[in-house]
């Protein structure tokens, strides 16, 4: 959320959270906390966290990602049920990100992200952004 007292009019949170809500890439991000910045001063960590949860949201649906969830200390990404996936992006992935990521092929197949406290976000922006270029190379 941002709070009332970094963006102290209700018009100009509403036209923030329009913003954040529309970004579809790393370089819309980079431009709303610029303008932010600019605006308001330094960021405080919930409106970089909503930032980052938008361009996460976005990164999931380029890779087929239907659903992001917090499950505990981890993070569950559910494939669209009827989307083909890119099994040769998907090993390479798991290979590549072992440490990270398990695969459930049961029912909808999902991702598990795997994070310590407070490296969730970056974590499974890591495996976003692996999977996204991976998917990329294989075209």
């Amino acid at each position: 959320f941002i709070p009332k007292d970094y963006i102290r009019g209700e018009n100009y949170r509403i036209e923030m959270y329009k913003k954040i809500s529309l970004i579809q890439s790393q370089q819309d991000a980079y431009d709303v906390y610029e303008e932010l910045e600019d605006r308001y001063g330094t960021m405080p960590p919930e409106v970089d966290n909503l930032i980052e949860i938008a361009c996460i949201r976005s990164l999931a649906a380029d890779c087929g990602i239907e659903d992001v969830r917090q499950q505990g200390n981890n993070a569950v990404l559910v494939f669209y049920q009827h989307a083909p996936l890119d099994l040769q992006a998907l090993s390479a992935l798991i290979a590549q990100q072992k440490e990270l990521v398990l695969f459930s092929p049961m029912g909808k197949p999902y991702l598990t992200v795997r994070a310590p406290a407070g490296k969730l976000l970056a974590n499974i922006k890591i495996v976003l952004q692996a999977f996204k270029a991976l998917k990329d190379g294989a075209k």
